[in-house]
């Protein structure tokens, strides 16, 4: 079977491939100036990465490239040691552990946005493209998107804040991991560094992959706005280009699968690390005699962290469930309109296809709700394991 390729400043896309090859023939469309999401897209480029640009200020990227790894090789060795020293210290070991392997997968996940940069830039053109062509308005979620890097900001700077006013509370060197091993001599400079130092902590754990979550939630809901928008215009009138618009829509979910799925492997995994790593730290709460501020800190984080899987599994999951309903409607309203251009048989064979059209997290498991649940049980038994052995 030879490959066809998009191609949409000529023509739709005339058959669909049974794997996409749209690497090296895609072209974006030339009048899709503007690209969608543009501010999540801004907040990449201070990690060093760009999304929105086929030609960045190299220079200022790569400073902010080595000042990411900068941050992430401080961070690092703070957890290791405190790792080394939590025999020691009132945080169970677990913790630490499940925080080195967030580091890990951080920055594992900040070389997969690099090396993919470019798939993933002719895919949100390809978003804009058809957002364009089908719905008209641009900037969609533009509040969601917003709100949600309120949170961002909020969260990337709250556990430094609590480390200030558990500073301030106390008037000697506390006796955990990162204060052993500065002793300074005034409260002031302890503020200070006690901030710079879990502000860092929480840049390099979840920052960027906050922001790739938010980016495949937001592909995925674009992707299911797109697919409702042109349901609806089959119930109203049928033509031949919806039937182009349907190919389209076809290969860019073929095309997010292939751009997103291993970058939403990585993310769910982290996420599992980081709802394991919440509750190691809320178990140990439960034993100590900890401040409400701290209590409160690691509680909001996991409510947002649970938030943010939930979010992305019921995202690409209702992309699968659009797409099949927009495959019926095609379905019921080409059996009326047996005497169109190409006849039914084409379009039958067009639409009673068994690909999946969803991410499916690097080929291992499927998005699906089934995986929310299976997820809530593996974390209700760590907990009791947890807690039995903390006993």
């Amino acid at each position: 079977m030879h490959r066809p390729y998009l191609k949409m400043n000529k023509a739709a896309l005339i058959t669909i491939p049974a794997k996409i090859s749209w690497a090296k023939s895609f072209r974006y469309h030339k009048r899709s100036k503007e690209i969608i999401f543009n501010n999540l897209l801004s907040f990449f480029s201070f990690h060093g990465i760009v999304l929105k640009n086929s030609r960045p200020l190299k220079p200022l990227l790569k400073f902010l490239a080595i000042f990411y790894h900068f941050l992430w090789i401080i961070g690092t060795l703070g957890t290791t040691m405190c790792l080394v020293e939590s025999v020691s210290t009132k945080l169970p070991s677990s913790f630490y552990v499940f925080s080195a392997a967030v580091k890990i997968v951080s920055i594992f996940l900040w070389w997969i946005l690099f090396r993919e940069r470019r798939k993933i830039y002719h895919l949100l053109r390809t978003l804009s493209y058809l957002h364009y062509q089908v719905v008209g308005r641009f900037r969609p979620f533009n509040k969601i998107i917003n709100f949600s890097l309120v949170v961002f900001l909020l969260f990337t700077l709250e556990p430094g804040v609590n480390n200030i006013d558990n500073t301030i509370k106390e008037d000697t060197i506390r006796p955990e991991c990162f204060h052993i091993y500065i002793p300074l001599p005034t409260k002031t400079a302890r503020i200070c560094v006690y901030f710079l130092i879990q502000t860092n902590h929480q840049l390099v754990n979840w920052s960027l992959s906050y922001l790739v979550n938010l980016l495949v939630i937001f592909c995925c809901l674009e992707l299911s706005l797109l697919i409702k928008t042109v349901t609806k215009k089959v119930d109203k009138s049928f033509s031949n280009e919806l039937f182009e618009t349907y190919e389209e829509l076809f290969e860019t979910i073929l095309m997010t699968e292939d751009t997103l799925s291993l970058i939403c492997f990585i993310c769910l995994m982290r996420l599992f690390m980081e709802f394991f790593r919440v509750f190691s730290l809320l178990f140990n709460f439960v034993r100590g005699k900890p401040q409400s501020a701290s209590v409160i800190n690691a509680g909001s984080y996991g409510v947002v962290t649970g938030v943010l899987f939930v979010a992305m599994i019921f995202a690409a999951d209702n992309v699968q469930k659009s797409f099949q309903e927009l495959q019926r409607h095609l379905i019921k309203k080409s059996a009326l309109n047996r005497n169109t251009q190409n006849g039914f048989s084409f379009r039958e064979q067009i639409l009673v296809r068994n690909e999946d059209a969803i991410l499916t997290g690097w080929g291992i498991f499927e998005l699906k709700k089934k995986l929310f649940l299976s997820t809530l049980a593996s974390l209700i038994t760590y907990g009791v394991l947890l807690q039995q052995l903390q006993q």
